[in-house]
C-alpha cells in the first residue's frame, strides 16, 4: 500500500525537509549574524517560497483530472456548469429527468433496484442499484464480481420469458427498472468500471438487446440515448 501511494508523499516530504533545512540556516545564521538580519532575510525568503508552493499548488489543482471531470459534468437539470470546457454540451436527458421517469414508470412507494449504464442520476437519489458504476463503490458483502458474472449471464439469454424470470428471480436482487444506453442494431449496452486491486481499472461493457424486452412482458420507452424498461 505504501508504494501504491508514495508518489503522493514526494512533495510533502521535500516540503517538510525544506522547512527543516531553513529552520537549521536561520538558527546557524543567527548564531553569526544579528538577529534583526537574520529575521528580515527570513521573512523575504519565507514570502518567496510560500508565494512558490502556492503557486505550484493552485497549477496542480487546475491541471487535476479529477476537477476537470467534476467542471465538464452537467447539473441535474442538465445545464452546464460555468467552467464546463466549451466542448461540454448540456444534457439531452438531464439526471432529475431520469429521476422522474424512473420512479414514474415503477409505479411503486418503495425505491427500484435499477440497472444502469448511467450514474448521475443514481449519484443524487434514493434508488437502489443491483450492482454500482465503480467497483470502488461496492460493499465488500455486496459480490461486486459475482453480480457482474450475474448480468454477463442474463445478458446472454436470448429467451425472453427466461431472460425476464432472471431479472425477476435470482440470488442477488429483483432488477426493477433498466436504463441502458441504445446501440445500432438494437443493442443496448451496460458498463461499469471494474477492479483488481492493485491493478487498474478497467471497463467491463456488457451488451443487452431489445428483442430480450418482450412488449408482453415489459414496458419501456426510449428518451434520448437512453432505453428504459420495467416488468408489466
Amino acid at each position: 500500500m505504501l508504494a501504491f501511494k508514495a508518489a503522493e508523499f514526494v512533495e510533502p516530504i521535500l516540503v517538510i525537509a525544506g522547512i527543516r533545512a531553513a529552520s537549521a540556516l536561520v538558527g546557524e545564521a543567527t548564531a553569526r549574524s544579528s538577529r534583526s538580519d537574520v529575521e528580515r532575510v527570513a521573512a523575504v525568503v519565507g514570502v518567496a517560497l510560500a508565494f512558490v508552493l502556492g503557486q505550484a499548488y493552485v497549477d496542480d489543482q487546475v491541471a487535476d483530472s479529477h476537477i476537470g471531470a467534476s467542471h465538464a459534468e452537467t447539473r441535474p437539470d442538465g445545464v452546464r456548469q460555468p467552467y464546463a470546457p466549451a466542448t461540454v454540451k448540456a444534457d439531452d436527458v438531464p439526471a432529475a429527468r431520469m429521476i422522474e421517469l424512473v420512479w414514474a414508470m415503477h409505479e411503486d412507494e418503495d425505491p427500484p433496484v435499477v440497472l444502469s449504464s448511467r450514474s448521475d442520476f443514481l449519484r443524487i437519489s434514493p434508488l437502489y442499484t443491483f450492482n454500482p458504476w465503480h467497483a470502488i463503490y461496492a460493499h465488500p458483502a455486496g459480490e461486486f464480481l459475482a453480480r457482474l458474472s450475474f448480468t454477463r449471464r442474463l445478458a446472454r439469454e436470448r429467451n425472453s420469458q427466461r431472460f425476464a424470470a432472471l431479472a425477476r428471480t435470482n440470488r442477488f436482487d429483483s432488477i426493477d427498472v433498466f436504463v441502458l444506453k441504445s446501440l445500432a442494431r438494437g443493442r443496448l449496452l451496460y458498463e461499469v468500471d471494474s477492479m483488481d486491486f492493485p491493478r487498474p481499472r478497467r471497463k467491463v461493457r456488457i451488451a443487452f438487446s431489445r428483442d430480450q424486452f418482450d412488449s408482453a412482458t415489459w414496458q419501456t420507452i426510449q428518451v434520448g440515448e437512453w432505453f428504459m424498461a420495467v416488468p408489466r
